[in-house]
């Protein structure tokens, strides 16, 4: 029985180093066991963001048994979105697959592709089964979800995960964007580009939102929405007119009554709320303008988002030694 014939095609798959060593080997394995038999060329980047070396060692050896695989090892430790960024602007692919060794299943792969190569420059995964958060992680994603949708105009399903699939000129689209701050779920839904979803299960214990505490989840929603929205000046900026048009209209009748009435009580108390109300609007505006100005101070300074320490590839990088015209 003939081979089924492969997909002449160059794919690249962008994973973080993250979870076990056992389970980033069994990774690794399948998922160019899967690239090696469905497509002609193929490559694995992995982002290292700061893994241990305990983790990192049993990957060296990897590069002397497997092909196409590198490893870009950051000089400092990044969150996921700065490791993606990382792979994305290594990955020289036609079509690049990021995924999660922790929650994703390497079958998945496949069916991104192939809903890419149908005509969707960007394909995002969309859990079935709900994705595992406390109480107050539910809460508090399910208020982040509906104001991204409201004031940020980003139409985020809650049950969206990291999981994402692109073409090559949403890609180009993608590192064109320097800002130090880039969260890929938010910026793929921004650039234009045509999109699809996917539906898949993710793998039994995935730990792609337990392991984000609370304190983490806040600063990471504060970050996005200053990043990507001045809703919050224009909130904080109302509020300041409303409470400048009410102590004027208060003053206005402090002065009415003191011309009206001359014996005039202390009104120690009004007084106290007054400047307890204004003091607290103030300081709330002080806060969002500083968030806003230590953001231009960031972004003034052109600092990367990242530095590659060093770069380990396997023995062999390309799969078919006859196409030697591959270029980014």
């Amino acid at each position: 029985m003939a081979e089924p014939k492969k997909v002449d095609t160059l794919v690249t798959v962008v994973a973080p180093i993250l979870g076990t060593t056992e389970a980033l080997v069994g990774f690794v394995k399948e998922a160019l066991e899967l690239l090696d038999s469905t497509y002609t060329n193929y490559e694995l980047v992995l982002i290292d963001g700061g893994a241990d070396e305990t983790v990192i060692e049993p990957l060296h050896e990897l590069l002397k048994e497997l092909p196409c695989i590198r490893i870009v090892r950051l000089s400092q430790s990044s969150n996921r979105d700065v490791m993606v960024f990382a792979g994305l602007e290594a990955a020289i692919g036609d079509y690049v697959v990021v995924m999660m060794p922790t929650t994703d299943p390497t079958r998945v792969i496949t069916d991104l592709v192939e809903i890419m190569r149908k005509g969707q420059d960007i394909v995002f995964g969309l859990s079935k089964t709900p994705i595992p958060r406390s109480l107050l992680g539910s809460i508090g994603a399910r208020v982040f979800y509906w104001y991204g949708r409201k004031y940020l105009g980003l139409a985020i399903p809650p049950d969206s995960t990291h999981l994402v699939g692109l073409n090559r000129r949403s890609i180009n689209a993608l590192t064109r964007i320097k800002g130090r701050y880039r969260h890929v779920r938010h910026l793929t839904r921004q650039v234009g580009f045509k999109t699809g979803t996917y539906h898949y299960t993710q793998l039994d214990g995935g730990t792609s939102a337990k392991e984000r505490g609370l304190v983490e989840s806040w600063r990471l929603a504060k970050e996005i929405i200053v990043s990507y929205s001045h809703h919050p000046l224009r909130v904080v900026s109302r509020l300041g007119l409303v409470a400048s048009a009410v102590n004027l209209i208060f003053a206005t009748y402090v002065i009415a009554v003191y011309v009206l009435n001359r014996r005039v009580a202390e009104g120690w108390t009004t007084l106290s709320l007054e400047l307890a109300v204004m003091f607290f609007l103030l300081f709330l505006i002080l806060s969002v303008l500083c968030e806003y100005v230590g953001r231009i101070l960031e972004e003034t300074r052109a600092q990367p988002a990242y530095h590659i320490m060093e770069e380990m590839v396997s023995t062999a990088l390309v799969a078919d030694a006859t196409r030697r015209n591959i270029t980014k």
